[in-house]
Parts: C-alpha cells; structure tokens; sequence
C-alpha cells in the first residue's frame, strides 16, 4: 500500500494525485472492513471471490488493458480515478462472468488447471 501512494506523489501532478490517493486509501479501508465482517460472519460474496482468485489474477490483466485502451483512446478519458474505479469493476466482473460461462461447458479445469491433464513424470 505503501508503493502505490508513493507512486502517486511521484508520478501524478499534485492537482491529481489527492483525489485518487483519497479514493485509494477509502476503498482500502472498505475493504478492510469488509474483510472483517466476512470473517466474521462468512460472507458468500468474498467467498465466491476466493474460490475463484485464480481465474481473476489470470486473465485480469487482459481486460483492464483493454479498458484502458478504450478509455483513453475512443473515449478520451484520461483521468486517473475513473481508470481506477472502471478498472477494479471490470477487471473482477469479466474474469468471474468468463468463468461462470466457461464452467457450463466443463473447460475450467482444462484451462485454468491443466495439470489435472498433464502427464508428468513416470509414463
């Protein structure tokens, strides 16, 4: 956490950087809380999200560069909260609605954990 606030000051213009270091450190701290109420009362929604991390850290980055890529270049968006806040929402949503599709027609386990199908070792 400590590197992307530092990224923040570092990289960003000062006009800029409050606003989303604000949000940043906001989201955090909901997540944190959150964190804790599943913890404590054993949320289904993060656990759907951890039986599913995989699939998210996998193939994330393929739409958040694709979101990127449409933000600035057909909508011409530059700003730095709305790439945040559009980033995190896709980047989760897509992989999970690609996993539920791709769970119907039983490629899960072949895509994402092909090591059930390799044969390594003694043949």
């Amino acid at each position: 956490m400590f590197l992307v606030v530092l990224s923040y000051f570092i990289f960003i213009p000062k006009y800029q950087a409050l606003p989303a270091l604000l949000i940043i450190l906001l989201l955090y701290k909901a997540i944190d809380l959150l964190s804790a109420k599943v913890y404590l009362e054993k949320n289904l929604s993060f656990s759907l999200l951890g039986r599913q991390s995989m699939v998210i850290y996998l193939t994330h980055v393929f739409f958040l560069t694709g979101t990127r890529i449409i933000l600035v270049k057909v909508f011409d968006i530059n700003s730095i909260l709305v790439h945040f806040l559009i980033g995190i929402l896709i980047g989760v949503i897509l992989p999970i609605l690609i996993y539920q599709v791709l769970y119907k027609f039983k490629l899960v386990d072949f895509i994402f954990y092909p090591n059930k199908y390799l044969r390594l070792g003694k043949n």
